[in-house]
């Protein structure tokens, strides 16, 4: 996703600072940017905006999209506050430049009734809501 700003933002489904339960993972996962250089031929600047922990913030992040106040909301495949089955998450910025972003889970999968294991991040429909795909279906969340 690209911000107003021209700073790229995205996920990595493994790395960071915590480690998961699963022997394939090397970290639970983390939200980056990337900025561009204040001058031609100056390198990129690349930040960690969140590292998952694993548990109810969950792991496995899948993409993010920009809401229209500066959050990026995503999902996470594994983890997350219900049965595991992955949540939907909101990363707010910080006031202040070198302050951390605030994650808050939206939501978390329950049971296989609501689906789970959202994989390919959400996107805005035109009614305001958030969609996005789960094994089993489609999911939407409103206000």
């Amino acid at each position: 996703m690209i911000g107003k700003d021209g700073v790229l933002y995205g996920t990595m489904a493994e790395g960071g600072n915590s480690s998961c339960s699963s022997d394939f993972l090397s970290g639970c996962g983390t939200v980056f940017s990337v900025a561009p250089p204040d001058s031609p031929g100056s390198h990129w600047v690349f930040s960690t905006l969140y590292g998952f922990t694993g548990g109810d913030d969950g792991w496995n992040p899948s993409g993010v999209v920009i809401s229209v106040d500066g959050r990026l909301i995503g999902t996470s495949y594994l983890g997350g506050p219900a049965t595991y089955n992955g949540a939907v998450f909101t990363l707010t910025p910080p006031e202040s430049a070198g302050e951390s972003w605030t994650e808050t889970t939206l939501w978390g999968f329950p049971n296989s009734l609501d689906g789970t294991n959202p994989g390919y991040g959400v996107v805005f429909g035109t009614d305001g809501g958030l969609y996005g795909t789960v094994i089993g279906g489609v999911f939407s969340l409103t206000n």
